[in-house]
């Protein structure tokens, strides 16, 4: 029996800061379409992202990633948040947007919508949101993501969840029921023809936030360090070295003061060690926003991270300083496949204006250095 009801959602469910800002500035080209659009997003997210005004409703929920320990706890009960907040029954039409479908809240509110859709006869298309490098370098899965996927399909199932199996043939925007992207980058993307890709216009950023943008005012021939806490998959060690070698060759061009902006998943240790071993100092602000939103208020000569959405996204938003891609393949290991890495190259290269120094640029380890790596 299909639903009669006149009303459509749009549903977009937000893991990450940069989802959030997107968030935004999607719906902000979409004000007059009649339709209801409902935003959830983690609780820790930076109140200065969120435009109430904007939404129909917002959910602020749990974050869902294992590190915070318990994850079917936390999927039952952002799933059941979603629900009791969400009429989804009402509607004749609901276009769910995530980022992808490998993140497990993402497949399993997938699975469950989809699944409710086609029971109750509601129209049912899937949009993906771009979230960053996932999107320009996700598509592509190899052997070992493959498995990695069916064991998170075979936890979603046993743990009694609806989920979708993802394979190579169906990843993301390969997915039969995906019919739009919401992208920085539409020229990176190559995609099925049923999906329609729809710029998002960074060049709205300050209409949008206007006063809520933070100055990041940083002393002249400074550095901005974005950290990412691949550490946590290479090791502290290995990376501390390739960020040390890089301190060294920005010394080396002048570039005496650096500053960090921590990721909100960054370790206190890690944070430390960038402060007494690569003399770096941590930026005032704290807020949980992306940096992207900071780029019309940033004076910064330089900026530079390893594998980092946002150096996909800089010169987008509008940056004018250098945008560095530093020890891509020190790091490479931070990717589960070799594919990943070349696809993010790749992209880096496509974009443009971007520098990535070859491996044979870098600055040598020191003997205790490559002792320190090797264990």
């Amino acid at each position: 029996m299909r639903n009669t009801g006149r009303r459509s959602l749009t549903f977009i469910q937000c893991n990450a800061t940069l989802e959030v800002l997107h968030a935004h500035l999607v719906r902000s080209k979409h004000l007059d379409d009649g339709r209801d659009w409902i935003l959830s997003y983690p609780e820790w997210v930076s109140s200065l992202l969120v435009l109430p005004e904007l939404w129909t409703n917002m959910i602020s929920g749990v974050d869902t990633r294992p590190e915070y320990g318990d994850v079917s706890k936390r999927l039952r009960g952002h799933l059941s948040d979603v629900c009791s907040h969400v009429a989804f029954t009402a509607y004749a039409e609901i276009e769910l947007v995530i980022s992808d479908l490998s993140w497990l809240m993402n497949n399993v509110l997938l699975g469950y919508l989809s699944g409710l859709c086609s029971r109750l006869g509601i129209d049912f298309r899937l949009s993906l949101l771009d979230e960053g490098a996932v999107l320009y370098s996700g598509t592509r899965l190899g052997l070992r993501r493959t498995v990695r996927s069916i064991a998170k399909y075979v936890f979603l199932k046993l743990n009694r969840f609806p989920a979708v199996l993802v394979h190579p043939r169906n990843a993301d925007y390969l997915h039969r029921l995906c019919t739009r992207i919401y992208c920085l980058h539409p020229q990176l993307l190559q995609v099925p023809s049923r999906v329609t890709k729809e710029r998002i216009h960074a060049e709205l950023l300050t209409k949008v936030y206007a006063n809520r943008i933070p100055p990041l005012d940083l002393p002249p021939q400074s550095c901005l360090y974005l950290s990412q806490p691949l550490y946590r998959l290479v090791g502290i060690d290995r990376q501390l070295a390739v960020v040390r070698c890089l301190r060294e060759a920005l010394l080396a061009q002048g570039i005496e003061r650096c500053f960090y902006k921590p990721h909100h998943a960054d370790r206190k240790e890690w944070c430390e060690l960038l402060e007494a071993e690569c003399g770096m100092a941590p930026i005032s602000l704290r807020e949980a926003i992306p940096v992207e939103m900071l780029v019309p208020r940033c004076n910064a000569e330089l900026i530079v991270s390893h594998i980092c959405s946002a150096l996909l996204n800089l010169k987008t938003y509008g940056y004018k300083g250098r945008v560095i891609a530093y020890g891509l393949e020190e790091l490479s290991s931070a990717f589960p496949e070799r594919s990943q890495l070349e696809d993010y190259t790749a992209a880096l290269q496509r974009i443009g204006d971007i520098e990535i120094p070859m491996t044979s640029t870098l600055h040598p380890l020191s003997n205790l250095e490559r002792d320190r790596v090797a264990t």
